[in-house]
């Protein structure tokens, strides 16, 4: 479910995604937004500077 999300944010993809976007397409699968947003694996993206928060 979050490599599909973190596929879709490939600047490969076909479009550009909102945060809005893709807060509400994970929440259509699980309700807490959180449970990602405060990951380990979100973590490390925004110590890498791949993630701006």
């Amino acid at each position: 479910m979050a490599v599909k999300c973190f596929t879709s944010l490939s600047p490969a993809g076909d479009k550009l995604r909102s945060f809005g976007q893709i807060k509400a397409g994970f929440e259509t699968r699980i309700e807490d937004f959180g449970l990602l947003w405060y990951s380990k694996a979100m973590q490390k993206l925004k110590d890498f500077g791949l993630l701006v928060a």
